[in-house]
């Protein structure tokens, strides 16, 4: 029996059997496996996931879900359930178990782009992410320029992710249905960026504050950078490499903007130097 689910934590409770199966397939589970799973829910999946023999550790940050999987599985040793907000969750944690993690989740629609960029910070935990989105946040992963669904989070993702749509899930899925399509994604983490941008934390100040204003000229975009400092080498370096900025920022390519990223970070750098 379901219990009554809290608007605040976004609880969509996934109830087909053969969604399931096709997630636990898409992730090629074996007992040699650990896997983290975000949001056990009432454990339809986390079942499925445990009977595969892996080491399972389950979020949940409802406490009184937490309590029902933990009684649920007390007798499994292989599965450890763990009440708290993944958010807040220390994934520094993770380094104990000595391999890399995989990722099984039905994330919540509320913060499920928060969940991605807190998951690429401690890229270096994990192999393989099977997550479950809403349908227009999957296909910003593997989005391309100039179209409808490219944005920071296409490009800061795709610098280690690679992603692929697996399948679309209609709302009868899940309990109670949400109003809008699911659909889950399988990626792949990269050890390595796809393109050199230098300094890391400036690139994510360049691509965050660049496409707040997305449909602006990279040259008008840039002007809404507040970091002054940051703002007049960009300024500079654009000069430098001959871009053409009456284009729109979600135009450029992740190779294009990591080059733009490099020559900023070089700059910055003689600059202290």
């Amino acid at each position: 029996m379901y219990l009554k689910p809290k608007k605040r934590f976004g609880q969509h409770f996934l109830k087909d059997f053969s969604i399931v199966n096709s997630i636990t397939e898409a992730a090629g589970i074996t007992k040699e496996d650990i896997i983290l799973e975000i949001g056990g829910g009432h454990g339809i999946l986390t079942e499925r996931l445990a009977l595969s023999g892996c080491k399972l550790i389950s979020l949940e940050i409802d406490r009184k879900l937490s309590e029902k999987l933990k009684n649920k599985f007390s007798s499994d040793r292989n599965v450890e359930i763990i009440n708290c907000d993944v958010l807040n969750f220390n994934f520094n944690s993770l380094s104990a178990c000595n391999k890399k993690i995989k990722v099984v989740a039905n994330l919540p629609y509320n913060i499920s782009t928060q969940v991605v960029f807190k998951i690429l910070k401690n890229k270096a935990f994990f192999s393989t992410l099977i997550l479950m989105f809403q349908k227009e946040v999957a296909l910003r992963l593997s989005a391309k320029p100039s179209t409808k669904s490219y944005g920071s989070l296409s490009v800061l993702s795709q610098l280690y992710f690679d992603s692929e749509l697996l399948f679309i899930i209609p709302p009868k899925a899940f309990f109670p249905p949400p109003k809008v399509q699911s659909a889950v994604v399988k990626i792949t983490v990269n050890e390595k960026p796809k393109v050199d941008v230098g300094d890391e934390e400036i690139f994510k100040k360049i691509i965050k504050n660049s496409f707040l204003y997305r449909r602006k000229t990279l040259k008008n975009s840039v002007k809404s950078i507040k970091d002054e400092k940051l703002k007049y080498v960009l300024s500079e370096s654009l000069e430098e490499i001959k871009f053409d900025i009456s284009r729109r920022i979600e135009t450029f390519s992740l190779s294009e903007l990591g080059f733009l990223s490099l020559t900023v970070s070089k700059k910055l750098l003689n600059k202290e130097n």
